[in-house]
C-alpha cells in the first residue's frame, strides 16, 4: 500500500513523499503483545460478557510465553493470534469427538 503525504520543503513548496506501508507485516515485541492482552483482560474483569474473550486472551498470553521464551523477539500479533485460534479450534473439535 502506498501512502502519499504532502509536506512543505524548506523553501515553502509542497512536496509529495511516497511512503510504502504494509500493514500486514507490523512486528511488535512479544512482551508488548503479552502486556497488551493482559491489560485488556484486566480492564474487562468485572464484565460477565467478556468471560470467553478473557479466557482466550489469557491463554494466548500463556501460549506466547511458552512459544517465545525470549520475549524481545518481534512477531506479527495478528498472525500469531489467528494461528492460536485455529489451533484452539482444532483442539476443541478433537476433544468434542471423544465426549
Amino acid at each position: 500500500m502506498k501512502l502519499i503525504r504532502l509536506e512543505r520543503s524548506s523553501g515553502g513548496d509542497l512536496i509529495n513523499r511516497i511512503i510504502n506501508l504494509n500493514f500486514n507485516e507490523m512486528k511488535t515485541k512479544v512482551r508488548l503483545v503479552i502486556m497488551s492482552y493482559l491489560s485488556d483482560v484486566q480492564d474487562s474483569l468485572t464484565s460477565v460478557y467478556y468471560q470467553d474473550t478473557n479466557r482466550n486472551r489469557l491463554n494466548f498470553a500463556k501460549w506466547l510465553l511458552l512459544k517465545y521464551p525470549d520475549t524481545s523477539v518481534e512477531i506479527d500479533a495478528d498472525t500469531e493470534f489467528s494461528l492460536f485460534m485455529r489451533i484452539r479450534s482444532g483442539m476443541q473439535d478433537f476433544v468434542n469427538q471423544y465426549k
